[in-house]
């Protein structure tokens, strides 16, 4: 079966350029060094954000960036997807899954259990990305001021009465 990495799991920023992952296991020590790592030489980490993106119940790390001494407020998200081996490292030179305009709030939209994201996208709109059971960029997203089966969102996000 799948070894469940949500028991337990390390995550160590140093420096804004570089995660270090630590696998967890059932027994002592319950957080392992196994020099993982992921490192950034031309981003700086803005946030990391573990979690199932991909519904496969092994753990992924959602991370933003940003480029160095930049002003903008414009981010892009890369997932490092979970499997029995580990996690991969998604390179910075690779296209991001999407880019957001401030950073985006992780929660699960549709209730599926994979993780979806909400935020701004580059234009200032709000919106919904759904994660599918798939690994890639979100399957669809959802403009929250446009569906009008979102009225609660819509009145939150909005700021319509």
């Amino acid at each position: 079966g799948k070894k469940n990495l949500f028991h337990f799991l390390g995550i160590k920023l140093n420096y804004d350029v570089k995660i270090n992952i630590f696998p967890g296991a059932d027994t002592e020590p319950l957080l392992r060094n196994d020099d993982h790592f992921c490192s950034y030489d031309y981003h700086q980490i803005t946030s990391v954000v573990p979690g199932d993106f991909d519904g496969d119940a092994l753990m992924d790390v959602l991370v933003t960036l940003k480029p160095k001494d930049s002003n903008d407020d414009i981010y892009s998200v890369y997932v490092h997807w979970g499997g029995p081996e580990g996690l991969n490292c998604t390179k910075e030179t690779d296209e991001p899954l999407l880019k957001t305009k401030g950073e985006p709030m992780a929660l699960d939209f549709n209730r599926d259990m994979v993780i979806d994201l909400y935020g701004l996208d580059e234009n200032g709109e709000r919106m919904f990305w759904i994660f599918q059971k798939l690994r890639g960029p979100p399957g669809f997203h959802i403009s929250s001021c446009h569906r009008p089966f979102l009225h609660i969102v819509y009145r939150i996000a909005c700021n319509n009465s």
